[in-house]
């Protein structure tokens, strides 16, 4: 049996990492932790689903005793932050949901050379003590980084305000094509939909494609068999830290213009 600690197993997002791991994964010990407790687990693997204010310092508690960790997104609120776990080798795995759906894997199976790609992530909120544009944003950039394989050339964004919150639009420039997102807690309506255009073809993939295969039992499943030795391409930093730097490049750009 393996045995997981679950940081901020009492937030909304740790109780659906218990429920997941409960009702799937019998061959799983879960051992919640909360604020004052944390420090003195030992275990197999961690997962992190504490603010993300937290993420970094108690990610490092775990990797310098070479345990791996499972971080909710986003990574961190920096990309200066974020970099500071790269010297480490232990097994880390960021939680960028949606590149664990299944529906949206096989979309990017039948992709073929890209013309353009569009999304929208947007709701009503929740609002956070952080940016929307990180809240939301880290979805659709992970996931346009995932299709494109590369970083883009350019990034620029532009923010509305509306009664419930920010609007962002974010767009991204590749060699070949470019990206356009819309994202944050501005809208009135849930929505998150990614569409890509490839050699006159339409493809699309939607958060309601999950409904009978929610993509955090993948997640899951991809970090047990992570601490078992198994690879995956989701795993590390590389991706996780690409998207921090497009979110840092677009908060610098955001901080000019106020």
């Amino acid at each position: 049996m393996i045995s997981i600690g679950l940081i901020g197993a009492t937030g909304k997002w740790g109780k659906v990492y218990a429920k997941t791991i409960k009702n799937h994964f019998p061959n799983v010990k879960l051992i919640p932790a909360g604020r004052d407790s944390w420090k003195n687990l030992s275990v197999d693997g961690v997962i992190i689903s504490t603010p993300p204010s937290s993420h970094i310092e108690i990610a490092k508690r775990f990797l310098d005793k070479r345990i791996p960790v499972l971080i909710e997104k986003p990574l961190a609120l920096s990309l200066k932050e974020a970099e500071e776990l790269i010297p480490y080798d232990a097994p880390i795995l960021v939680n960028h949901i949606h590149l664990f759906s299944k529906a949206y894997q096989k979309m990017k199976k039948e992709i073929g050379q890209i013309d353009l790609i569009a999304s929208f992530g947007c709701g009503p909120g929740p609002v956070r003590d952080y940016s929307s544009l990180i809240d939301y944003g880290c979805h659709d950039i992970s996931m346009i980084l995932d299709l494109a394989g590369k970083f883009p050339n350019k990034a620029s964004v532009s923010e509305d305000k509306t009664k419930k919150g920010s609007l962002f639009t974010l767009q991204l420039e590749f060699d070949d094509f470019t990206t356009i997102s819309v994202v944050g807690n501005g809208s009135n309506t849930k929505q998150r939909v990614l569409m890509v255009s490839d050699d006159g073809e339409s493809h699309s993939y939607s958060e309601a494609d999950n409904i009978d295969n929610p993509p955090l039992i993948d997640t899951i499943s991809v970090f047990l068999d992570t601490i078992e030795g198994k690879k995956d391409y989701r795993l590390g930093l590389d991706l996780s830290l690409k998207v921090m730097k497009v979110l840092d490049i677009c908060q610098k750009q955001i901080s000019a213009n106020k």
